[in-house]
């Protein structure tokens, strides 16, 4: 028996691996909150760090769980953070809220031409949007606003996907990272009200 068989056979690991991987959610939820509120923004190191820390509690519980997906994304999520709490900037990314949301248009129109799978398509999208905006907000070249933007749009994508396959925790996610959203989106609107 290897060693990896047996960290992943033990139930101790196993039945605690559930919670872990719901505290790196509730982290990832309370970041992305405090920055709908306008209190963080996408160099803040606390939500850096916090990210990171999350995404790796997640790709723990979801190891356990064999869910390759949330490993991948999270993976990436944890990569973006790292460069961020180092201030690792790409200088040469010239890449701006237009050009990114022709991006995630070309490859949804390929993904789908493809496949055929409009869900499969969208699905894919969504993780590009995700990731994508992300990156772009950590490193200052997207606001507040179109992050939250990109993440609803991304949402919008990725619900059909889980609701398809049935994820009654993944569509209540979405629905709590979208409402989030939204809350941010209309606070920053009316503040921009009340200062004009």
């Amino acid at each position: 028996m290897t060693l990896l068989n047996t960290i992943l056979e033990n139930d101790f690991l196993v039945k605690t691996s559930s919670y872990i991987g719901w505290i790196g959610t509730l982290g990832i939820l309370f970041g992305y909150l405090k920055v709908s509120m306008g209190h963080w923004d996408g160099e803040n190191r606390i939500y850096l760090l916090l990210n990171l820390v999350s995404s790796i509690l997640i790709i723990y519980g979801s190891v356990f769980l064999g869910a390759l997906q949330p490993i991948f994304f999270n993976a990436f999520f944890g990569i973006i953070s790292i460069l961020g709490l180092f201030s690792l900037k790409f200088p040469g990314l010239k890449l701006e809220e237009k050009g990114f949301l022709t991006i995630s248009v070309v490859v949804f129109a390929l993904l789908l031409i493809q496949s055929g799978d409009l869900i499969g398509a969208m699905g894919s999208v969504s993780v590009v949007l995700f990731i994508g905006s992300y990156l772009l907000f950590t490193q200052s070249r997207i606001s507040e606003k179109e992050f939250l933007s990109n993440n609803v749009l991304a949402n919008f994508c990725y619900i059909w996907i889980l609701l398809e396959t049935n994820n009654t925790f993944g569509v209540f996610l979405v629905a709590v990272t979208t409402l989030i959203a939204g809350f941010g989106l209309m606070s920053i609107k009316k503040n921009k009200v009340f200062c004009s």
